[in-house]
């Protein structure tokens, strides 16, 4: 579960890193765009953002979820040795 979870942060790190470099063009791209097309790039650019926040969020999740389950795993193996 360890290597899973340090597996799952290294990719949730080189993801966070390309999305970055793809919204940082995006939000220049609006920052420049003028004229036609330029409300709904604008709108398009918003609902990009709140698809990215979902994405990183359910990253977390799962981090997260894997971090209880190896810490609730951990307790679980030391009752037992102690038990026995």
């Amino acid at each position: 579960m360890d290597e899973l979870n340090a597996d799952q942060s290294s990719q949730l790190a080189e993801f966070s890193r390309i999305m970055s470099q793809i919204e940082e063009a995006a939000r220049n791209t609006k920052g420049d765009w003028d004229g036609d097309g330029s409300e709904e790039f604008a709108t398009e650019s918003d609902t990009y953002q709140e698809h990215y926040e979902s994405v990183i969020a359910a990253f977390m999740e799962m981090i997260n979820a894997g971090d209880e389950t190896s810490l609730q795993f951990n307790n679980a193996m030391t009752k037992l040795r102690t038990a026995f």
